[in-house]
């Protein structure tokens, strides 16, 4: 944490339109049943930040020394709160797992990581993290970057907000998404990119079917 925050970060925060995410979700309940799961608004954020880091490998890079190292695999880390603090394990490839199994590892995950069973490999080689503070009615924070990694998602609260869409006012579910980078490997034009084209995939989830 003490080498995190010496680092120059800079943290953009948006919202983005997630009602037809969050109507996709719905739609899982009855077809995860049988996995005896429930699909969850973050087993989405994980899929389309594994989405976005794939099309836009700039964000998928680690800071070593004064070098960035693009990084072929797409490994996800998802901070989980445990007793003793927090424990940051791995979704090795996520770019290429399904949702389904995206969810299934990472409920996996956590009950490793409450039973301390997680492997080394379980905890190692992430290429960006995620933390998810949304449960606990948080909107906009900073969240701190795991290095070498250059960047991270803090995700918010989903909200229902009255919205103009096409010129009428409709309730619509707005999420808080909020990147942290470090400014030492990507300025603030494609980091912008890089959240709104995860925005964007939140917030047509149709993709997501295939």
């Amino acid at each position: 944490m003490t080498e995190s925050a010496a680092i120059p970060s800079v943290t953009l925060s948006t919202r983005a339109d997630v009602t037809e995410a969050v109507a996709f979700q719905r739609e899982l309940v009855s077809e995860w049943r049988q996995y005896k799961i429930r699909p969850q608004y973050q087993d989405l954020v994980i899929a389309a930040v594994a989405k976005a880091l794939a099309d836009m490998p700039i964000a998928n890079a680690h800071l070593i020394g004064d070098e960035i190292r693009i990084l072929d695999e797409v490994n996800v880390g998802i901070a989980m709160a445990v007793t003793d603090g927090l424990l940051v394990p791995v979704i090795k490839n996520a770019d290429k797992k399904s949702l389904l199994d995206i969810a299934l590892e990472v409920r996996d995950l956590a009950k490793k990581a409450k039973s301390n069973t997680l492997s080394i490999d379980e905890m190692t080689n992430s290429t960006f993290s995620i933390t998810n503070l949304s449960s606990y009615n948080i909107d906009i924070f900073d969240p701190l970057l795991n290095p070498p990694e250059i960047g991270i998602l803090g995700v918010g609260t989903v909200e229902e907000v009255p919205t103009v869409v096409d010129g009428e006012v409709a309730i619509r579910s707005i999420a808080h998404l909020n990147l942290a980078f470090d400014h030492r490997a990507w300025d603030g034009a494609p980091a912008a990119d890089f959240v709104r084209s995860i925005a964007k995939l939140l917030s047509d989830p149709s993709w997501m079917k295939a």
